[in-house]
């Protein structure tokens, strides 16, 4: 089920009864609401949205006006594709490309960390930390358009079917992995490379508007603060940034063809290790 809220008032209900209309009965829920209170999959404002039919907001534009023409497109390009995801279509595979690095993306991570804050945080009493990481996160940094983010447990949860429920209410699925030994799929690897004993879960958000990628570690996972130191050096250190860099799109043109980012995200670990070293020991 695709969860689709419009903001607004008389603007929003016309927009969310065309919404309706297209869906015709499909796997999508439209609300109207005030205000985002409720988590949901895609979050629209009924003014300024619907200009370009883009990236989704939660603040209304009081200079921008609403162009209910472009709903037809917002519903074919984005949300039916999206809705078919959740749903169980294959999601298409594609090859790392690389984009300049969007100042929108920690914006878009923090709206998806909100929802997700609203959706979890509390509901099993357990405590949750909310990060966005990897290179969407770090200025300047060429990166895959899909936003890493990470949620650190105590523990993974009892009940994978209710996490799973609520997770699927804000647009996410489990991750399978394309091949058996997709990384960081069910666990992460131990410090040295050693064979992956760290449980954890993997999610992903297949919103053509803007994927996403979810990673719940246990706090006790030295993957939880890799990850944020990582992010942090590569933001501070700009000659290391570029170093980065290189080694990226070095990968990424030598696996251009390939179907997936299995070898472009092995061919990282080398570097990223050596970063980590000092700090593990």
């Amino acid at each position: 089920m695709l969860v689709v809220e419009v903001l607004g008032d008389d603007d929003a209900r016309a927009i969310a009864d065309q919404l309706r209309d297209l869906a015709a009965g499909g796997p999508v829920e439209v609300r109207v609401a005030a205000h985002p209170e409720r988590p949901a999959a895609i979050v629209l404002a009924a003014t300024g949205y619907l200009r370009d039919a883009g990236a989704e907001a939660v603040e209304r534009d009081a200079d921008a006006v609403a162009a209910p023409a472009d709903v037809p497109r917002l519903w074919r390009e984005r949300l039916q594709p999206y809705a078919r995801f959740l749903a169980g279509a294959p999601v298409p595979s594609s090859a790392a490309v690389l984009r300049d690095w969007d100042p929108g993306w920690p914006s878009a991570a923090g709206r998806l960390l909100r929802r997700l804050r609203q959706t979890l945080a509390g509901g099993d009493g357990t405590p949750y930390r909310f990060d966005h990481i990897g290179s969407t996160s770090v200025p300047g940094l060429e990166a895959k358009p899909i936003l890493d983010l990470q949620i650190v447990v105590a523990a993974l949860p009892d009940d994978e079917d209710a996490l799973r429920r609520r997770l699927l209410r804000v647009g996410f699925l489990p991750a399978r992995g394309a091949r058996p030994d997709s990384p960081g799929v069910n666990h992460d690897g131990a410090p040295g490379g050693a064979v992956a004993q760290l449980p954890k879960r993997l999610f992903h958000c297949p919103d053509p508007g803007q994927p996403a990628i979810l990673h719940i570690r246990l706090a006790a996972s030295p993957f939880a603060e890799d990850s944020l130191r990582f992010r942090d050096r590569l933001t501070a250190d700009p000659a290391y940034r570029a170093r980065y860099a290189e080694l990226k799109a070095r990968l990424a043109d030598a696996h251009r063809g390939d179907g997936d980012y299995d070898d472009y995200t092995h061919g990282k670990s080398a570097f990223i290790g050596a970063a980590l070293g000092p700090a593990r020991r």
